[in-house]
C-alpha cells in the first residue's frame, strides 16, 4: 500500500532461529533446551514470534515464519506498523486512539489480532479506559494488528484471513479499517 510504504524508515529485516522474552529483555538465537534453561532459569517466554527495534530500524522474525508464508506476512506486517505509529504524528495517534476509546464505551468485543486483544483484556475500566497505564500499550497493539489486517487485504490475501484470532465481529471491521486509513491520511 502507498501510503504505508510512504512513511516507514530504511529498515533491516532479520531472521533469528529463536526469540525468547525474559521480563523486559528479548534474547535472539539463544541455542539449545539446556544453555537456555541455565541462561533463564526456566522464566522464559517462548512464544515471542517477532520483534521490532524501531530506533534501530531493526525488525527481527523467528526463521520458522518464512516457512508458514501466511503467518509470516501477517507478523511482519504487523511488525511493520510498529514503525509507522511513531511516525504519524499527534494528531493521527490522537484520532485513532478517539476511535478505539468510542468502541470500548459503546461496548465493541473483540480484536484483529492476538497481541491487541491480550492488551485489551487487561484494561481494567471498560468505562473510562485512557485513564489505565495499559491503554497506551493496547492503542499501539490495536494500530498494528488492523494495520496487519489491513495489508493482508490490499495484498490480496484476504481469503486467507479466516482465524480465530480475529475477534472484531465482521460488522466492525469495515469501520475500524476506515478508521485505520484515516489514521494515515495526512
Amino acid at each position: 500500500a502507498p501510503e504505508v510504504e510512504a512513511r516507514l524508515p530504511r529498515m533491516q529485516v532479520v531472521s533469528a532461529t529463536e526469540i525468547v522474552r525474559v521480563g523486559g529483555k528479548i534474547l535472539l538465537d539463544t541455542g539449545i533446551e539446556a544453555r537456555r534453561t541455565r541462561l533463564l532459569g526456566g522464566q522464559a517466554d517462548r512464544s515471542t514470534q517477532a520483534v521490532s527495534y524501531v530506533r534501530q530500524r531493526v525488525l527481527v522474525l523467528q526463521r520458522r515464519l518464512f516457512r508458514q508464508p501466511w503467518l509470516g506476512q501477517r507478523m511482519f506486517y504487523h511488525e511493520l506498523c510498529h514503525f509507522l505509529w511513531p511516525r504519524l504524528g499527534t494528531p493521527a495517534r490522537h484520532r485513532f486512539t478517539a476511535h478505539l476509546a468510542r468502541e470500548v464505551r459503546q461496548g465493541v468485543c473483540g480484536e484483529l489480532g492476538y497481541s491487541a486483544q491480550y492488551c485489551k483484556d487487561r484494561l481494567p475500566h471498560r468505562r473510562a479506559p485512557r485513564s489505565s497505564p495499559a491503554w497506551p500499550e493496547y492503542v499501539c497493539e490495536s494500530f498494528c494488528d488492523t494495520g496487519a489486517y489491513y495489508l493482508s487485504l490490499a495484498a490480496g490475501v484476504g481469503h486467507r484471513l479466516r482465524s480465530v484470532e480475529f475477534t472484531l465481529a465482521p460488522r466492525y471491521r469495515p469501520v475500524r479499517l476506515v478508521a485505520w486509513q484515516r489514521t494515515l491520511a495526512r
